[in-house]
């Protein structure tokens, strides 16, 4: 009887599960992290050993811009061309925008947070740095949900905080 209840798995049926499962793993890893969890027990940057990246979770209550800026330390903080921030004027598409940061030699730089003022979530991310991580850069594409000031805010290991901004103009909407 249990003979006959059993079922063959054919080559195909096997193929085609395993591929839902390869597409769903990532995606609830993803889904994890994005509620402020680790599923893999890592608080690191993939390719820098010392930066922990504070994310921020979907119900923690984020404040208006003037809240994030005040917590981050933006306040005080002097405008400086040794912030290079590098964003595109013009993003043709909101859901994915270029945000390059140069801050010189991780020695002097604590940490790089990135803000971008119209988005639900002004505070995008703080990076920390170590002097291990070499140079105090970072890169990635960020979403906008509207034309709006990136703001690049350095805080150095003097205590000194320099930043450097940039108003760029999306076309197509991303975040909101």
């Amino acid at each position: 009887m249990s003979e006959e209840n059993e079922k063959t798995i054919g080559r195909r049926e096997f193929l085609s599960s395993a591929a839902v499962l390869t597409a769903t793993i990532p995606l609830a890893l993803t889904l994890t992290k994005s509620l402020g969890a680790s599923p893999l027990k890592s608080d690191r940057m993939p390719g820098a050993s010392a930066s922990a990246i504070r994310n921020v979770p979907v119900d923690s209550g984020v404040g208006t811009l003037e809240e994030e800026l005040a917590k981050a330390g933006f306040k005080g903080a002097t405008k400086s061309r040794q912030v290079k921030l590098r964003v595109p004027s013009i993003a043709e598409n909101g859901a994915i925008v270029p945000v390059q940061v140069d801050a010189g030699p991780a020695a002097n730089v604590k940490t790089i947070s990135i803000f971008i003022d119209k988005n639900p979530t002004p505070l995008a991310i703080t990076i920390k740095y170590s002097p291990d991580n070499g140079k105090a850069y970072f890169n990635a594409r960020m979403r906008m949900a509207k034309t709006s000031n990136v703001r690049a805010l350095v805080v150095m290991k003097n205590g000194s905080k320099l930043y450097n901004s940039k108003l760029v103009k999306v076309t197509i909407g991303g975040c909101g």
